[in-house]
């Protein structure tokens, strides 16, 4: 007889048929495991931000007077979405938007003070998040996934295609 301390708790990972083998899939579940790992390491009381909160904040402190147009689609956000997460980062006193000087319907975006301190911590957590994440890969492998995922992301913005030989 098999006693209760004998029985192994861990269960079999389900089988994921064709979608073990579907890039899709595999980057979806991926990206949904590090923003449960994301969620938790965040300090007690601290809401979530919204996708793509962070990511936009470290991208325009990376490109000052970056429009908001090009960095929704460079986030691959639609216009609304990205009109949302700058309202969040102004409203907090973070980014401030800009007409720009040649093109009056554009909106150009930069840091505020107060921004320039929340973009070197979100970059901070970031480089930390990422040690973390990839501490089962090698300095090699984590540079491979990135230029894998960098190509992967400019074929599917492209359209898809041709493969490559």
């Amino acid at each position: 007889m098999v006693t209760e301390t004998e029985v192994s708790t861990a269960e079999p990972e389900l089988d994921f048929d064709v979608l073990g083998d579907s890039v899709g899939v595999q980057v979806n579940l991926t990206r949904r495991a590090l923003l449960q790992r994301a969620a938790q390491t965040r300090a007690p009381g601290q809401r979530r931000k919204p996708s793509g909160y962070i990511t936009a904040l470290v991208m325009i402190g990376a490109n000052p007077g970056v429009s908001q147009k090009r960095l929704a689609d460079t986030l691959v956000l639609d216009a609304g979405a990205i009109v949302d997460i700058v309202d969040l980062l102004e409203a907090e006193g973070i980014v401030e938007r800009r007409r720009d000087p040649v093109d009056r319907r554009r909106m150009n975006l930069f840091l505020t003070v107060a921004g320039e301190t929340e973009w070197q911590l979100a970059r901070d957590r970031n480089v930390e998040q990422d040690k973390i994440v990839t501490a089962c890969l090698t300095g090699a492998e984590t540079a491979q996934l990135l230029e894998l995922l960098r190509r992967l992301r400019r074929h599917a913005a492209a359209g898809g295609g041709k493969r490559a030989e």
